[in-house]
This record gives structure tokens, sequence and C-alpha cells, in this order.
């Protein structure tokens, strides 16, 4: 968010030096780049909360039908937001705290399951507070928290070490301090253990980390965008990927706000894109080198008013189905048709890719994992009379040995399914003649397998 005038011309003169030592790294591109334009086909239900108060979203992808994978966003006013991918309101979860940044990562071990895993920054609570999504009722379930030991945490970022396996959640606060907390869920519950901290230089929020690469990307508001390596052993050396002195080069207009990834099957290509505040752009960089690639803007179309003032983004390259079969990019608008209400506007990925030649490739799968999920044995379709109880059960095997959940779609009225004995009953009326289809659907935490019944009544 933006900072003080007061806290602008205090952090003026350490600004200008530290730019003076870091410009070496920046891109010699003029800052005056060609911005070219690009426009939202959806955009998500307003915030419920007066103010700028949702700013910020992660993806989570469906397990089997991408078409039904949703948008987690949150609310500095006390909540967390789910939106379909036509940014329709699916649910809204109060929560006591101002909630700001928000994560996800795929095959976190929970106990005995294997979930999407979703951190986000609570900041009245001063705790990272944890989610996961029901794959079978796309509901948000909460998994708990855990304590920090400094007041007011504010941005924040998942990673997930391709060299170690492990869980991290990145924190920040407005001073410009950052803790690496490494996750463990083997438990069964979310615990944390802080293994590194370091300080920006000043006010920082937005930050993402490159799994593949172990690179942890954050914007310190005032001066620029920094890379630093995402191990704990990495400490606080770090690289000047752009600033916003457009006299040394730089591209971005403070505040340095939202930072993401677009991730491609070849991890050697991919984009880091970053969101600049002051004039409501977004920067595209090389995901390896970091080499600048070109700017867009968001604008308005007859139906859609365009972003101004972005805090945070996201992207993926997933074919979500009809919608944005080739990804999408999700950008926060803090006032939504010119009100005093915040919302996300959400742009096809391969209209930014047409503008700025860039790769388009829905390939590369964020939830891939060793774990196989759970497999539903056949169930035969039935046939009764009227009048006649039918009784029977279904059964499931995991071959991680993982728990998992038993769920029946789409009950005829009076049928009932105990899901602890996976046990289907009903005794159908003589007016309830006919066919019916009833979904019977099994998961782990994550994956999902399923099987429709047909059962018929004459």
């Amino acid at each position: 968010m933006k900072s003080s005038v007061l806290k602008k011309m205090k952090g003026y003169i350490v600004v200008v030096a530290l730019l003076m030592t870091v410009s070496i790294f920046v891109s010699k591109v003029n800052a005056n780049d060609n911005v070219v334009t690009v426009y939202p086909t959806l955009e998500t239900e307003s915030a419920h909360n007066f103010g700028d108060t949702a700013d910020d979203t992660c993806i989570w992808i469906h397990p089997e039908d991408e078409e039904l994978s949703l948008i987690i966003g949150d609310d500095k006013h006390g909540g967390l937001y789910v939106w379909n991918l036509d940014g329709t309101e699916r649910q809204y979860t109060e929560v006591e705290s101002d909630m700001n940044n928000l994560d996800i990562r795929y095959n976190f071990t929970l106990g005995n399951r294997v979930i999407a895993l979703i951190g986000v920054v609570n900041e009245n609570n001063q705790c990272l507070s944890f989610y996961t999504v029901n794959p079978v009722t796309r509901q948000l379930k909460s998994l708990g928290d855990i304590p920090l030991y400094k007041r007011k945490p504010y941005g924040g970022a998942m990673y997930h070490s391709s060299k170690t396996d492990k869980f991290y959640f990145f924190v920040n606060w407005k001073d410009g301090t950052v803790q690496q907390w490494e996750l463990n869920g083997e438990s069964g519950y979310i615990n944390g253990n802080m293994v590194r901290e370091f300080n920006v230089g000043s006010q920082v929020e937005g930050c993402v980390a490159d799994d593949e690469l172990g690179a942890f990307y954050i914007g310190e508001e005032e001066v620029g965008l920094w890379r630093y390596g995402a191990e704990p052993k990495d400490g606080d050396k770090r690289t000047m990927v752009d600033s916003t002195d457009s006299s040394a080069g730089g591209h971005l207009t403070a505040d340095v706000e939202g930072v993401t990834l677009y991730y491609c099957n070849d991890k050697e290509k991919g984009y880091l894109i970053c969101s600049s505040q002051g004039n409501s752009t977004y920067q595209i960089y090389n995901r390896k080198n970091n080499e600048y690639i070109g700017t867009f803007s968001i604008e308005a179309t007859d139906e859609i008013d365009k972003t101004t003032e972005t805090d945070g983004c996201d992207v993926t390259n997933v074919d979500l189905g009809d919608l944005f079969p080739k990804g999408l990019f999700i950008a926060h608008d803090h006032s939504n048709d010119g009100t005093d209400y915040s919302n996300h506007k959400l742009v096809r990925w391969d209209d930014i890719a047409d503008k700025l030649d860039l790769e388009v490739d829905d390939d590369y799968d964020p939830t891939e994992g060793e774990n196989e999920g759970p497999d539903l044995k056949d169930i035969k379709d039935k046939k009764i009379h009227p009048g006649e109880k039918i009784s029977f059960k279904i059964y499931a095997e995991d071959e991680e040995d993982n728990d998992i959940d038993y769920y029946a779609l789409n009950l005829p009225d009076g049928a009932t399914f105990d899901p602890v004995n996976q046990e289907f009953s009903w005794v159908p009326r003589y007016n309830q003649t006919g066919d019916y289809e009833i979904k019977f659907v099994v998961t782990d935490g994550y994956q999902v397998d399923d099987e429709t019944v047909d059962i018929k009544v004459k």
C-alpha cells in the first residue's frame, strides 16, 4: 500500500544512495517504454467492505475439472473470498482479523492426507493462518495458525523447495523485516519453525518464490524489485532486478507491489511479473535471468473498467476451460467502477502473450506430485421396485495409505449415505419411479475419484 508523504521524505536520501550502489544490475533500457494494452475478460464481484480491502489472490486448480477451479482472495477488513472463474462469489469466510497476502502450494502432507495448502498473513492476530479447499464441496476449510512474535505482519509468499521437498512461508513487515518459516504437517497439525530473518531496507509487501529455480523476489515499494535466494542458508545476499529510478534505466513506478510467476514446462522459460502501483502498469521479465521484456496495462471495455493502483496479482498457465483456455492473469483494482470498493480483473494470458510475444505453455502442471490419489472401485447399476429397500457399500483404496473421505451427490429424496460406513440406503416411494443418477466421490484431501451409478425404480 502507499506510504505516507512523511515516510517518503525521510527515506529519500537512503533510497537514492541505495540505488547508486545497485544500478549496475538494472537493465539499461530507457524507462519510457512502450506500454501495450490488454483488456479484462471478466471481473470478480466487488468486495463486501468499504475501502481498498480486497487486494490479493491465489488460484486453486481443481484436480479433475479445471473449469471448477477457484480464485481465493483476502479481505483486509476481516475475511476470505472464494470466487468462481466467472467472477461470481461462491463463499465468504468471516475472520475477526485483517487478512492480508495469501499463497498456495500443492502436495503438502498433513497427517495421513496430501492437500493443497493455502497460507494467509493474519495481521491483527499476529499469525500465519492456513486453509485448504475441499475438492468435493469446493469450500474453504480452516487448518489452524502459526503464531508470529512480531506485531502486524504484512505481506507473504509460500515456497516449496525442489532441493529438499520442504515447504516454507516468507512473511514480511512494513519495516522491511522478512522471516522465513519452515512448515510441517506430519502430526496432522500445521507447525512452523523460523529458519531465517533479514531486512530489505524499507517498506515491503509483495513477494513470490520460484520453487524450481530457488529464487525469492520481493518489492521494496519505493526502491525496486529484489532477488534473494529462497533457501534458508542463502542469507541476505541479493541482486536488484529493476528499480523505480528511471535515470538508472528502471522500469518500475513506486509503489512496487504485487509479484507473481508464470511457469513453463521447461524451467529455462517463464516470466516474472510485477505491478507498478504508481502508474497502474505491469512489468514482465525473463524468469531465469530477469531481463526486462515489456510493460502492459489493463484498460476498460464497454462493460468492465480498467485497473488502477494494483496491489496483488497472480497468474496461471493452466487451461481453465472455455473462459481461460490458455491461462489466466488476475490483477487487483483498488476502485471498481470508480467506487470505494475494490475487486479483481481477469485477463486471458494469451491476450498478454500475443501483445508481447510471450510463451503460451499449458503443459506445466503446478499440482503435479507423487501422490496418485484414491481409487474408487466400480459400482454396478441397480434396479428396484417402489417400496423395496436398496442398500450397498462403496469401497476405495489408496496406494499411499492416505485417509479417504466419502461423499454421495444428487441423492434422491429419502435416500441416505453414511460416509463413515460408506453405505447408501433408500426405500423409494411409489411416486418415485424413474431413473436416478447418483455420483459417489472419494478424496484424500486433494485428489479425487468418482463413480456414477444409475438406479432404475420401476
